[in-house]
């Protein structure tokens, strides 16, 4: 008998080892785990150079071009009359001989409620262009404004150039091409996988937006001038009460052999075109150098009007050279943070948001300057002065939208929920609610997976992504911050060196605004494991008390927490929301129908008034803008495959929400009053 006891003892205390072992494990690996090796951002299309101090990018060989308004350039479209098919025998570099339809771009493939929604894999385009030889004009660029995911492009059949990143514009020189009709041919593969940005978690993983596919915005040639502008920065600043503008200029030129000088003019313009700080500026092409520039700082004065949410007032940088005319637009904004404040041209601001998807349903997520226009908005009429555009970066329109409205923006790229495996194969969203999926060897090789947020491929992905998003967007005075990602496992040492790194990543080329995170909070582990608050500009955190976990007074203890541990960081609550049905209400009080909107219009009250108690709760985007296509939900959901957090639904149905964020935002105008 005490043989048998010893035994049982033995196999008990073994057992319980093990477990104790196991707990010990998961949690080095989880939280303790601190293994970060920078990844080696340049490779052969994609090259960090700079020119008399001034950074810049080689894109495939070419100086990657921002949004510059060119009066001199000529710019054809090439947006209509594509073949279109899935892949097939008959698709090939060469052509798509049969099985296609006639598409006009931008066009994504797979919207919600066609038979290609779920199709994983390659497709085809193809037409027909015609190249032409323009005097004085021998550079000529294949641009495309935005492609998801990787493309193939191919010009008579020979492959001119591949591209990875799924949103931003990437172009290809074609100067070579012989004058007449040539056959543009791209191949298109919206396949995700663990490596790459948006990220695939698991095999079966849902993800958190619907990936719209194929080219998705518009697709242009253009022909420059021998000598042309590629870069023109404006970063305004306050200095002794007088506006400035640091100004980098850039020019490329394709034909290196001797040296070449040439002058130009810079100026600034206001509405009314009056020239304001003009300055005569000389440049030296050296002999094998195809750059040339610098940085300048023109005087504006003091009888500038601000741009802000008030006054969304836009300007002009122009720059006339003996090739070309040329000009932005800017906005004269300063931003800045201290004491748990935000502040926009030196005055305390409260940020009123709302996050928006790039989603109109009928073209995805194809530019629609209606639908964008309409969005944005509706933000501003709730009296917001924010939009977080989620989860990638939005189109150049939506941007000039913001500008002229005076939104404060968030922009940022998607690297996305990388380490978070864990996270949503285990906890999966069943009729809208957290479903436990619970599965001892997939839980023990997603606690392996955390350790890619670290994964030196996605690094280098998202790194490249953060370069040409601000190489593109530097100048829109509405973007106040860039964003690093989205929701990554960022509770570990790793994490930390992960976001110090892609924020000096940032700072490398814009030091103008903030650099955040978005980062999801974890009940019992986010104030004492997240890592990301100590290297980041402010305090952001996805939270949803009351809805996915606890109930809406543990905003309270999440946000006196956070204010206790980082008082001088802004607080800004980066997503919060609650999944709605239109049209369905409970008149309870409290609402016991989480569904209801009448739950939606609690939910937001209550998250205000406990966030309110944090001295440095400093803004608020509430998820999201409107229903929105979601692989994450299943069929079960009350509607299948969407996330119905929206304060209007998918056909664009107001719900109770958004005139309760209205009331919100007055209410907090009236005290700043």
């Amino acid at each position: 008998m005490t043989t048998g006891i010893i035994i049982a003892a033995v196999v008990f205390g073994t057992f319980v080892l093990a477990i104790l072992a196991f707990i010990a494990w998961m949690f080095s690996r989880a939280v303790l785990y601190k293994e970060f090796q920078p990844p080696q951002i340049d490779d052969k299309d994609f090259i960090r150079a700079e020119c008399n101090g001034v950074p810049y990018l080689l894109d495939k060989g070419l100086p990657y071009k921002g949004v510059i308004n060119s009066l001199t350039s000529h710019r054809e479209p090439l947006n209509s009359g594509y073949k279109f098919s899935i892949h097939n025998k008959k698709c090939s570099p060469y052509g798509i001989r049969s099985g296609y339809k006639i598409v006009k771009l931008p066009y994504c493939y797979n919207k919600m409620g066609t038979n290609l929604e779920n199709y994983r894999g390659d497709v085809w385009y193809e037409r027909d262009f015609e190249i032409k030889k323009i005097e004085n004009k021998p550079v000529i660029r294949l641009t495309f404004m935005g492609c998801f995911l990787t493309a193939e492009v191919y010009i008579d059949g020979k492959l001119i150039g591949k591209n990875g990143e799924g949103y931003l514009p990437f172009s290809f020189d074609i100067s070579h091409l012989e004058e007449g009709k040539h056959k543009l041919v791209v191949k298109v593969n919206n396949e995700t996988t663990d490596k790459t940005l948006p990220i695939k978690l698991f095999e079966g993983h849902r993800p958190g937006w619907h990936h719209y596919s194929g080219i998705h915005k518009e697709v242009y040639i253009e022909y420059l001038s021998k000598v042309s502008l590629f870069k023109l920065s404006c970063i305004p600043f306050l200095e002794n009460k007088e506006w400035k503008v640091r100004t980098a200029l850039l020019f490329e030129r394709p034909d290196a052999e001797s040296g070449l000088k040439f002058e130009c003019s810079l100026f600034i313009s206001d509405d009314s075109e009056q020239k304001i700080g003009e300055k005569k500026l000389s440049f030296n092409f050296e002999k094998d150098s195809k750059v040339a520039g610098g940085e300048f700082v023109l005087e504006a004065g003091k009888d500038i009007k601000p741009w802000s949410e008030k006054t969304p007032y836009l300007y002009k940088m122009n720059m006339i050279s003996a090739y070309e005319q040329s000009y932005v637009k800017f906005g004269f904004r300063e931003i800045s943070w201290s004491d748990g404040k935000i502040f926009i041209n030196g005055e305390h601001t409260f940020l009123k948001g709302i996050c928006r998807h790039e989603d109109n349903g009928e073209k995805g997520l194809a530019t629609d300057i209606k639908t964008a226009k309409r969005e944005m908005e509706l933000i501003k009429k709730a009296r917001g002065n924010f939009a977080r555009l989620a989860h990638y970066p939005h189109s150049v329109s939506t941007l000039d939208i913001a500008d002229n409205l005076g939104l404060y923006v968030w922009a940022e790229v998607p690297f996305y929920q990388a380490g978070h495996a864990i996270t949503h194969d285990t906890f999966g969203k069943e009729f809208g609610y957290v479903k436990i999926n619970l599965n001892i060897l997939r839980f023990i090789e997603n606690i392996k997976k955390t350790s890619l947020v670290a994964d030196r491929t996605l690094l280098k992905k998202a790194a490249q992504s953060l370069i040409k998003m601000v190489e593109r967007d530097v100048n829109h005075p509405s973007i106040i911050t860039w964003s690093i990602g989205n929701e990554l496992w960022s509770i570990n040492k790793a994490s930390e060196y992960v976001c110090k790194w892609l924020k000096d990543v940032v700072l490398s080329y814009d030091r103008s605004r903030a650099v955040n995170y978005a980062s999801m909070s974890m009940p019992l582990l986010t104030k004492p494991c997240e890592r990301s608050f100590k290297v980041m500009d402010w305090v952001c955190i996805n939270e949803y008390y009351g809805w996915y976990y606890g109930s809406v007074k543990g905003k309270r203890g999440l946000a006196k927490g956070l204010y206790k541990r980082y008082p001088d960081k802004p607080m800004v609550i980066t997503e919060t929301g609650s999944d709605t049905l239109y049209g369905l209400r409970d008149e309870r009080y409290p609402p016991k129908n989480k569904h209801s909107e009448d739950y939606q219009s609690y939910y937001l009250k209550e998250t205000w008034k406990n966030l309110s108690l944090s001295p440095n709760f400093s803004g608020m985007a509430v998820w999201v803008f409107k229903d929105f296509p979601c692989p994450e939900y299943t069929h079960t959901n009350l509607v299948p495959f969407y996330n119905m957090k929206g304060l209007f639904d998918k056909d664009m149905n107001q719900k109770l929400g958004y005139q309760t964020l209205k009331n919100l935002f007055e209410e907090k105008d009236n005290q700043i009053k």
